[in-house]
C-alpha cells in the first residue's frame, strides 16, 4: 500500500452548502418537534438576555438618576413658544406660565442645542417630590419641610408636586433623603428582584435546551453512524480494493462525531442568535435611531471579512480532515502489519514515514488555525470600535440632553450582546465549515452504490433452495479494463458433486469463486445456478445458501461459540457441537480455558493457524449449506491437523456441491471433477487418474507439487 494510495482522496468538486444542510436535516426530521421545542427554549433564552439591559434602563432612569430640567421660555417668541409647547406637551409638565419640566433625554437634539444656546434650559437636574406617592406619615413630615424651608422647592401645577434641585437634596438631612428617594430605592428592589428572577428561569431554560439538544445530537449521530455502516457493508468488493481501511474508520468515527455538532451547538443556537441579533436591533431603533445607526457602521466591514474567510476555513478544514484519515490509515496498516515490520527490522524506515505524514498535518493544522486567528481578532476588534463609537457619540448625545444616561448604559450592554451573537455566530461557522468538510466526506461514501442497486429486487430469487448445478458458460471476466484474468472459461458441476481448481499463482482460480459469490460481475458469457442466470438470483440469498472457508481465516473479538455462531441465533447450542465434532475442532476446543467460552482476542492472535482453520470450517458446516467452497482452506494445515478434518471432510461434502482451490492432494484426489487452469483458460477437465493419464500440464503440477505428498495420503 503506496503513500499515494492512502491519501488519495475523490475530487469534491464544487461547495453546495444548502444541498448538505438538507441531507444532514433529514435526519433531524425525526426530533423535529424537540428541536422546536428546543428553539422555543432558545427565543425565550433571547427574548429574556434582550429584557435585562432594558431592566437596567430603567432602573438608571425612572429610580437611580436625578434627570428632570428645568426650561425657561422667556428667550422664545410667544409663537416659537407655542409651536414648542404643542411638539412636547405630552412631555411637558408646566411649573409656570414659561417654565416647564421636561425629562432629560427626550428632546429632539436640534432643539436641545439651540435651547442650550439661548439659556433656556436652566443649569442643575431636579428630583420630583411626588407627595401622593408617600404614606400619611412621611407625607406630613415632607410638608412641613416645605412650609418651613427646609426643602426648597418648586411647585408644580399639578397638586402635591414639587421640583428639588439635585444640590439642594444633597443638603437634606440623612434621614429626609431616605424618606424621600424610599420610593426610588423600592423601585430599584423590584427592578433587582425581577432582573433574578428572569436569570433563574434563564438558567431552567438553559439546561432544558442544552439537554434537548445533546440528546437529539447523540440520537442523530447514532442514526448516521448506524446507516453508514449499514450501507458500508453492502458496498461492493471492488470499493473497498481502493479504500484504505483507516480512512473509512475515520468516517465512521471522527467525521460523524464532528456532525454532533452541528445539531447540539450549531442548529439551535445559530437561529437563538439571529433571534437575539434581530431583537437587539429593534430595542437599540427604538431605544435611539441615530446612535443604533452609527453602531450598525461595523455591520459592512464584518460581513465582507466573514465572506472573505469563509472559503479559505473550508479548505483549512477539508486539508485537516483528509489527514486525519490519511494518519489513521497509515496507523491502521501499519499496526496491521507490525509483525512484518519488526521481522525486517523496519521501525526506523516506517517511523520516518508516519513522521512525513503527521508533519503534513501538523502544517494543516497550523494553516487552520493561522485562518481562525486571524479572523476572531478582528471581530474583538470592531467590538471594541463600535463601543469607541458609543461612547464618543452617545456620550455626547447625553450632554446635549438627546439621551439618557440609562439610555446609554443600555446601548454599551446591547452592544457587548450584540457582539456575543457575532462572536458566537463567527465561531459557529468555524464549526460549520469544519462539519461541511466532514458531511462532504461522509456523503461521499453515502453516494457509492450499494452492490445490489442495479439489481431489479422485484424479479430476483430470494426464496426456495438450492439443488446446486453449477454452469460457467464461456465466461470473460477482467478486473481492470481488458486485462482478461478468465477467458472464454466453460465447466459444469451437477448437484452433490466435488470439483478442484488447479494451477499455478494467478491462473483465475480464486477469480472463479469471487464470481461465483458475486463480489463480481462478468464482462461477457453466462454462469448458471440450478439452469438460471446467477444475475436473477438475490446476492444475499446466493450467499446465505453458501458457505466459504478461506486460506486466510479472520475471527472476530468475543468468544469461540461466537465465532461459530457469527450472531446467527438459528444455530443452536447442540449443532455448534456437533459440527464442531464433525471437523475434529471439539478436541482442542475443549482444551481451551472454558471450552466454547474461552475468550478469542482481535483476529484469534492466541489461536494456532490449524486452530483458526478448524474454527472456520466448524462456521461454514454449521450454515448447513448448498453449496461448500473451499479456497486453499488447507494450504496453512500441517498433516496431522489435514487428518482430524479428513473423515469429517468427507461425510459434510456428500450430497453437497463442492468448489475446492486446494493444494493438497488428498483433497484433489477426491474431487469428482478436476479443472486445470493456465492463464486464465481451461487447459484440462477430468478426474485425478484421468489428467494423470493424459501427462498434460496436471500431470506436470503432480510431478512439481503432489507426488511428494503421495506418500503421506
Amino acid at each position: 500500500m503506496t503513500l499515494d494510495y492512502l491519501s488519495r482522496e475523490d475530487d469534491l468538486g464544487k461547495v453546495y452548502d444548502s444541498r448538505i444542510m438538507r441531507r444532514l436535516f433529514r435526519y433531524a426530521r425525526p426530533y423535529s418537534g424537540w428541536l422546536l421545542l428546543a428553539l422555543l427554549m432558545a427565543a425565550l433564552m433571547s427574548a429574556s438576555q434582550i429584557l435585562l439591559p432594558y431592566l437596567s434602563k430603567i432602573g438608571i432612569d425612572s429610580y437611580i438618576v436625578v434627570k428632570d430640567r428645568l426650561l425657561d421660555l422667556s428667550p422664545l417668541s410667544d409663537d416659537e413658544r407655542t409651536d414648542f409647547v404643542g411638539r412636547y406637551k405630552d412631555r411637558l409638565i408646566a411649573v409656570s406660565d414659561i417654565r416647564y419640566v421636561i425629562r432629560d433625554g427626550v428632546m429632539d437634539p436640534a432643539d436641545a442645542v439651540r435651547l442650550e444656546n439661548l439659556g433656556a434650559i436652566l443649569s442643575g437636574n431636579y428630583y420630583r417630590l411626588d407627595l401622593a406617592r408617600y404614606d400619611e406619615p412621611v407625607r406630613s413630615r415632607l410638608q412641613s419641610g416645605l412650609n418651613s424651608g427646609l426643602i426648597e422647592a418648586i411647585p408644580a401645577k399639578v397638586t402635591d408636586r414639587y421640583y428639588v434641585e439635585s444640590t439642594d437634596l444633597s443638603h437634606l438631612p440623612e434621614d429626609l433623603k431616605r424618606l424621600i428617594r424610599k420610593p426610588d430605592r423600592m423601585g430599584v428592589r423590584d427592578i433587582a428582584l425581577v432582573y433574578l428572577g428572569i436569570l433563574v428561569i434563564s438558567l431552567g431554560i438553559m439546561f432544558f435546551q442544552v439537554y434537548v439538544m445533546a440528546w437529539v445530537g447523540q440520537k442523530i449521530m447514532f442514526d448516521i453512524r448506524l446507516e453508514l455502516f449499514n450501507h458500508i457493508q453492502r458496498l461492493h468488493i471492488r470499493f473497498f480494493n481502493n479504500q484504505p481501511t483507516g480512512r473509512l474508520v475515520t468516517r465512521v468515527t471522527n467525521d460523524v462525531n464532528v456532525l454532533n455538532e452541528v445539531f447540539t451547538s450549531i442548529l439551535v443556537e445559530m437561529l437563538k442568535n439571529l433571534l437575539m441579533l434581530a431583537g437587539i436591533i429593534i430595542v437599540m431603533l427604538k431605544l435611539a435611531p441615530r446612535l443604533a445607526l452609527v453602531t450598525f457602521c461595523i455591520l459592512p466591514p464584518m460581513i465582507a471579512v466573514t465572506w472573505f474567510f469563509k472559503r479559505k476555513m473550508r479548505d483549512a478544514y477539508r486539508e485537516v480532515r483528509k489527514k486525519i484519515a490519511l494518519i489513521n490509515a497509515t496507523i491502521a496498516e501499519h499496526l496491521s502489519g507490525i509483525k512484518i515490520i519488526q521481522a525486517f527490522a523496519r521501525e526506523t524506515l516506517h517511523f520516518q514515514k508516519f513522521m512525513d505524514i503527521n508533519r503534513q498535518a501538523y502544517v494543516a493544522n497550523m494553516r487552520e488555525l493561522v485562518t481562525q486567528s486571524l479572523f476572531s481578532p478582528f471581530v474583538v476588534f470592531l467590538e471594541n470600535l463600535g463601543i469607541a463609537l458609543i461612547l464618543y457619540y452617545g456620550g455626547g448625545q447625553v450632554v446635549q440632553q438627546s439621551i439618557t444616561l440609562g439610555t446609554l448604559v443600555a446601548f454599551l450592554s446591547y452592544l457587548s450582546m450584540f457582539f456575543g451573537p457575532v462572536r458566537d455566530i463567527a465561531e459557529k461557522f468555524n464549526i460549520m465549515q469544519s462539519a461541511m468538510a466532514s458531511s462532504e466526506r461522509i456523503f461521499q461514501i453515502m453516494d457509492v452504490e450499494e452492490e445490489d442497486s442495479l439489481d431489479d429486487h422485484t424479479r430476483l430469487i430470494s426464496e426456495g433452495d438450492l439443488r446446486g448445478d453449477i454452469e460457467f458458460q464461456e465466461v470473460w471476466f477482467a478486473y481492470n479494463d481488458e486485462e482478461w484474468v478468465l477467458r472464454d472459461v466453460s465447466f459444469s458441476v451437477k448437484a452433490g458433486e466435488t470439483i478442484a481448481f488447479v494451477g499455478a499463482t494467478g491462473s483465475g482460480k480464486t477469480t472463479i469463486i469471487n464470481l461465483l459469490t458475486r463480489f463480481y460481475t462478468i464482462q461477457k458469457g453466462q454462469i448458471l445456478i440450478d439452469g438460471r442466470n446467477i444475475e436473477n438470483y438475490d446476492r444475499r440469498f446466493i450467499r446465505r445458501k453458501m458457505a466459504i472457508v478461506l486460506q486466510d481465516v479472520f475471527l472476530f473479538a468475543g468468544d469461540i461459540r461466537r465465532n461459530i455462531r457469527l450472531n446467527n441465533q438459528a444455530i443452536t447450542d447442540e449443532t455448534i457441537l456437533k459440527v464442531a465434532n464433525q471437523v475434529n475442532a471439539h478436541k482442542f476446543i475443549e482444551r481451551l480455558d472454558c471450552g466454547y467460552d474461552h475468550v478469542v482476542k482481535e483476529g484469534g492472535a492466541t489461536l494456532s493457524q490449524g486452530q483458526r482453520q478448524l474454527l472456520a470450517f466448524a462456521r461454514a458446516l454449521a450454515l448447513d449449506p448448498s453449496l461448500l467452497i473451499l479456497d486453499e482452506a488447507t494450504a496453512n494445515i500441517d498433516s496431522e491437523t489435514e487428518s482430524w478434518i479428513q473423515k469429517g471432510l468427507d461425510t459434510l461434502l456428500r450430497n453437497r456441491t463442492a468448489l475446492v482451490v486446494a493444494h493438497r492432494l488428498s483433497t484433489i484426489k477426491k474431487a469428482d471433477k478436476i479443472v486445470v487452469l493456465h492463464k486464465g483458460l481451461v487447459c484440462e477437465t477430468g478426474n485425478h487418474q484421468t489428467l494423470l493419464a493424459k501427462q498434460g500440464i496436471y500431470y506436470k503440477l503432480y510431478q512439481l507439487q503432489f507426488k511428494k505428498q503421495e506418500k503421506g495420503v
